[in-house]
């Protein structure tokens, strides 16, 4: 029985999915996420991104990424905390073997792969520039629990889908209805209930110069 006050988490949970494309995506705030898109065996496309770090830019179209000085990606990192679950479900054979020695910097890990898919919940927290308070909260990411095989599929979506991104239009429109009604400590809380800006935005918050364009 579905318990009545479980809550939406804001992304897809508990669910069977095969990977049908993967790259990687320069974001506007200079970090580069692993997109997957999932294709959900009833028949919903999902969209998952994994951050991989600072300085990290791929020159290939999104099949690799590279670091101007580093060669491993961060333990902590978003993308590592993937390929380990993924490793861990059951999919380490598969995935060493479409490396080619460049570890989990290569989207050509993931298409054809099928796995349960379920979301983990993880703390955060930044200091706030101006103010100095400290904020948190909790994020949500979609992590393989179970691997379920392969299928085929593309290797590498095409190259025009690893341009830059901005942020998305409707996020943007929120920002600035909260920025006009809210001052800025209540805004950063407000901001922090929207998904996206939860995983690709923490550092922009923590800046009072973005709220104030926002306000205009």
């Amino acid at each position: 029985m579905a318990d009545e006050f479980d809550t939406d988490k804001g992304i897809k949970e508990d669910y069977d999915g095969v990977v049908k494309e993967a790259y990687f995506q320069a974001g506007d705030m200079g970090r580069t996420s692993l997109v997957l898109m999932v294709m959900a065996d009833d028949g919903e496309e999902v969209e998952a991104r994994y951050s991989v770090g600072s300085d990290w830019a791929s020159f290939d179209g999104g099949e690799t990424v590279e670091h101007p000085s580093k060669s491993k990606i961060r333990a902590d990192s978003q993308l590592a905390t993937l390929v380990e679950k993924a490793m861990l479900s059951g999919a380490e054979h598969v995935i060493r073997q479409r490396a080619e020695g460049k570890g989990q910097k290569t989207a050509k890990l993931w298409p054809g792969l099928k796995f349960h898919w379920e979301v983990e919940a993880k703390p955060y927290s930044f200091q706030d520039r101006q103010s100095g308070e400290e904020r948190s909260g909790t994020s949500y990411k979609s992590y393989p629990t179970r691997f379920l095989g392969e299928s085929s599929v593309e290797a590498v979506a095409a190259p025009a889908a690893a341009e830059p991104e901005t942020v998305p239009a409707d996020v943007i429109a929120r920002l600035k209805v909260l920025a006009q009604a809210k001052p800025f400590a209540e805004w950063v809380d407000e901001a922090l209930t929207i998904d996206y800006v939860r995983d690709n935005m923490l550092a922009t918050l923590s800046d009072e110069s973005f709220y104030n364009s926002l306000k205009g």
